[in-house]
């Protein structure tokens, strides 16, 4: 009896033995760009609009560069599943590309809805998408 239990014990050991460990790793989220392709004469018209103060403006062709110009910067990784509401302001790009499709595109803080799909996103592009926004509407810090 002592036998068997030396042999269930030493295969057991060389079953263990013979496992392959394999590195516990966490793979960084991937980030698409949607927007690094774009170029203002892909945009037949656009605008932006905040919320509060509810104010809607057109963008002439000088804000479409710079629009563009923040958009090819902005990365999106997973989806954000919550769609919980965010407290302040809105600021809501309406695109109307030269094929006739509208993107709708708010930014807001760490996320960055298109069409209506939140995503997460790096907080820089993000808020330089909404300063731009407020400084097109002349609202920025009480103008």
């Amino acid at each position: 009896m002592k036998k068997i239990i030396v042999i269930l014990c030493l295969l057991a050991l060389a079953a263990c033995g013979s496992a392959k460990a394999e590195p516990v790793t966490t793979a960084a989220p991937v980030a698409t760009r949607p927007y690094e392709n774009l170029t203002a004469t892909d945009i037949a018209s656009a605008t932006v609009e905040l919320i509060p103060p509810p104010v809607t403006v057109e963008l002439d062709a000088e804000a479409i560069e710079k629009l563009v110009a923040l958009l090819q910067t902005v990365e999106l990784y997973e989806k954000d599943p919550s769609n919980e509401a965010r407290g302040g302001q809105a600021v809501i790009y309406t695109l109307t590309k030269t094929d006739g499709s509208v993107e709708i595109v708010a930014p807001s803080g760490t996320h960055v809805s298109v069409n209506g799909v939140r995503y997460h996103a790096e907080y820089e592009p993000s808020e330089a998408l909404n300063l731009l926004g407020n400084t097109l509407a002349g609202t920025r810090f009480g103008e």
